[in-house]
């Protein structure tokens, strides 16, 4: 016999929760999440974690939200909405890693951590240290972890700058507690290549060719990450394993890269 909530959980469609960083003008964050979400087909919940103001070519501000009220608010949609996975976006300061590895301690929801260390346009969120010390309390209650090659850097206090030393630094950064880890190597030089290890240690790289805008040049746009990890958390709710995940979120950032060209 199944409880009441098993019950319902079993009928409705998988629900998402992301917790990031809003942007007024949808580029990243809170925006491109709940477009993920949608375009395949999960139940989404938000609480943001900060207002950031910015545009493609500048950084203009940032607010964090009041960690107490952030808390509380965090409590109200886990308890109301019982999510399947959580999404880990932007978290701009110790104070608010400290209360989300608080109330997420417990949780039974699959955590995908996107680490982010500084916006597209150069805006340092958080310092080094900050960032460090917010991934160790994050990683080890992470079910996936996805980094990309800047991050990986810091994380690791080393250059990684090709797919060798993409699939050491996997293997590294399970280290700190995550289950699974991807590397996202988008901004290599000659192609884009992400790396998968999953919870057995396993390797798989994911390539991709570079896309190109109509005038020869390496398509670029904002949000990408967001989208990537966005995807992959939806694509878990759904039931699919790392690797299937990992392969639709790529195809997914591809197909927003081929709309941004066209």
């Amino acid at each position: 016999m199944y409880d009441e909530q098993t019950i319902m959980k079993r009928i409705k469609s998988p629900t998402c929760l992301t917790i990031c960083g809003s942007d007024p003008n949808g580029n990243a964050g809170l925006i491109v999440d709940l477009k993920a979400f949608e375009k395949f087909k999960v139940s989404s919940c938000y609480v943001i974690t900060t207002d950031t103001l910015q545009t493609k070519t500048k950084f203009i501000s940032i607010i964090n939200r009041n960690p107490k009220s952030f808390s509380k608010e965090l409590r109200c949609v886990l308890e109301e909405k019982n999510p399947d996975v959580i999404k880990i976006g932007l978290i701009p300061d110790l104070n608010i890693a400290r209360a989300l590895t608080r109330v997420i301690r417990n949780s039974k929801a699959k955590i995908i951590v996107d680490p982010i260390s500084m916006s597209s346009t150069g805006f340092d969120f958080v310092t080094e240290k900050d960032f460090v010390t917010s991934c160790k309390l994050l990683f080890p209650l992470s079910f996936c972890v996805t980094p990309n090659l800047k991050e990986a850097s810091i994380l690791l206090d080393e250059n990684i700058d090709g797919v060798s030393r993409m699939k050491e630094a996997a293997l590294n950064l399970s280290k700190l507690g995550s289950r699974n880890v991807i590397i996202k190597g988008g901004h290599l030089e000659d192609s884009c290549k992400d790396v998968v290890m999953n919870a057995q240690r396993k390797i798989t790289v994911l390539r991709s060719n570079v896309i190109q805008t109509k005038q020869g040049r390496r398509a670029e746009l904002r949000g990408t990450g967001c989208a990537y990890s966005s995807a992959l958390a939806a694509s878990i709710a759904t039931g699919r394993s790392i690797e299937q995940a990992a392969k639709l979120a790529q195809k997914y950032v591809r197909s927003l890269l081929r709309m941004h060209c066209s």
